[in-house]
């Protein structure tokens, strides 16, 4: 259930936030890549925060490797750990 919360992350940005793009992919069964671009906040702070919710959420947690490619555009690749 982490993975499909994660797929729909965007969604609730776009539901939430004005500005920014965010887009997901699941890229096997348990990574999910989070793409935020033209995304105006602390990328290396608060979609950490929701991450790691939406996962413990569902009894989860994670691991999450970001690369940074800009001020305003990262990758977030989020393992979920059962």
């Amino acid at each position: 259930m982490s993975q499909i919360a994660l797929l729909r992350l965007p969604d609730m940005y776009r539901a939430s936030l004005t500005g920014g793009d965010v887009t997901s992919r699941l890229d096997e069964r348990d990574h999910v890549t989070l793409e935020y671009r033209s995304f105006y906040g602390w990328l290396e702070c608060y979609p950490v925060g929701h991450v790691e919710g939406l996962c413990a959420h569902f009894g989860h947690s994670c691991e999450i490797s970001i690369d940074f490619e800009g001020t305003t555009r990262a990758s977030y690749h989020v393992r979920v750990v059962r």
